[in-house]
């Protein structure tokens, strides 16, 4: 366990590593790139990450036959706000 205040704590936090450790965590969220394997291990709450949300969104766009240019225009302007958000 990495951290912990008594009522809460930090099961794991990681990037481009092995997550197989956490299976048979208690987890009250996960944060991640929707990895369908990710999505099983029983979290009450799931969310993506920023990156990955817009990539889906943009995704969800193209199968939805949005023109490139447009697409394109649209996924920077989700970039910008939130990089606006994030870093105010």
């Amino acid at each position: 366990m990495a951290w912990s205040d008594g009522k809460r704590s930090l099961v794991h936090m990681g990037v481009n590593l092995g997550w197989r450790k956490l299976e048979g965590s208690e987890m009250s969220v996960l944060v991640s790139d929707g990895d369908r394997e990710l999505n099983r291990m029983g979290a009450e709450r799931r969310q993506l990450c920023i990156l990955h949300a817009v990539r889906l969104v943009t995704y969800e766009l193209w199968k939805g036959w949005m023109g490139r240019r447009e697409r394109l225009e649209t996924e920077q302007k989700q970039k910008k706000k939130m990089k606006g958000a994030l870093f105010t």
